[in-house]
């Protein structure tokens, strides 16, 4: 059973006639008679004959008839759906996203994508990194959006953001009022900071030790908004990615102080997917994020 074995038997019904059908579908007679033919073998009954009445539906006919009309039309549905996908007016979008890149990034990319493609349909998973990565290894979902990167030989990541590690003073604090300050310096203060254990935190520690400095007052703490909101306070001061501060700086909330030499690497942001995955729709929202993301701090 096909599309085209429907739309025969829909067409004669619509037309009450096999010529009128046949000249609206653009196909010979003998053509349109040998699908509805087919589908009729198919289901094992006879589905319409003619009479003086014209073409009428049998039992079995009548039966099918609803489902027929059903079938047609998702059909055309799912056709339309991938014309208007492959020209960007609309698609589907099944994704990962880490959950720093959920909070801070994904509602200004998100709003500006949904702006320029209001019809597609979105499904979005938060977790962290290395379940993104998973669940796209395993094709739970399409995509991802992550802070980190696997071995995995059948994943592509692209590098589509870097952003520093910065030096997070209140508006208050003395440093705000220093060009440069030195990382010892800032290693002396109350440094709010995520615990022992973490991945952020190992970065931190491993880019201290080539210079003999390590944090020596430390606030431990697991949540980088509680975080802020401390230094805010003038509890103390932090270091954290640009990505998770540049609407609090551009606010005047928090001061980024320059290092006289930064030791910390820049934290990426990349979009990974399975190397055979070329779904329309991905391509649309790649060439946005790549887009998007040059003229991101």
């Amino acid at each position: 059973m096909n599309d085209l074995q429907i739309e025969a038997f829909l067409e004669v019904l619509r037309h009450n006639s096999f010529s009128k059908a046949s000249q609206e579908i653009f196909v010979p007679q003998p053509t349109l008679t040998h699908r509805i033919k087919q589908l009729e073998d198919e289901l094992g009954e006879m589905l319409i004959y003619r009479s003086s009445k014209g073409i009428m539906l049998t039992s079995a006919g009548k039966l099918f008839l609803p489902y027929a009309r059903q079938i047609y039309d998702a059909v055309n549905k799912g056709k339309k759906q991938i014309e208007f996908a492959s020209k960007g007016i609309s698609g589907m979008l099944s994704f990962g996203v880490s959950f720093a890149l959920a909070q801070y990034v994904l509602p200004h990319l998100l709003g500006q994508f949904l702006k320029l493609h209001p019809h597609f349909h979105i499904n979005i998973n938060a977790q962290p990194s290395e379940v993104v990565i998973h669940n796209i290894r395993e094709r739970k979902v399409s995509f991802g959006l992550t802070r980190h990167r696997s071995s995995d030989a059948n994943l592509q990541y692209e590098l589509i953001h870097q952003d520093a590690v910065q030096v997070l003073v209140s508006p208050n604090h003395r440093f705000s009022r220093h060009e440069y300050i030195d990382i010892h310096e800032a290693c002396e203060e109350q440094v709010i900071t995520y615990p022992q254990g973490t991945f952020f935190r190992e970065l931190i520690e491993n880019s201290l030790h080539p210079y003999n400095a390590r944090v020596l007052h430390p606030i431990e703490i697991n949540h980088s908004e509680l975080i802020k909101s401390l230094v805010k306070e003038g509890h103390g001061i932090t270091f954290l990615p640009n990505l998770y501060t540049q609407k609090d700086i551009e606010l005047g909330e928090l001061i980024a102080v320059p290092l006289v030499h930064n030791p910390f690497p820049y934290r990426d942001t990349y979009i990974a997917y399975n190397e055979d995955y070329t779904d329309g729709s991905f391509q649309i929202f790649l060439e946005f994020t790549r887009e998007f993301f040059k003229s991101y701090p």
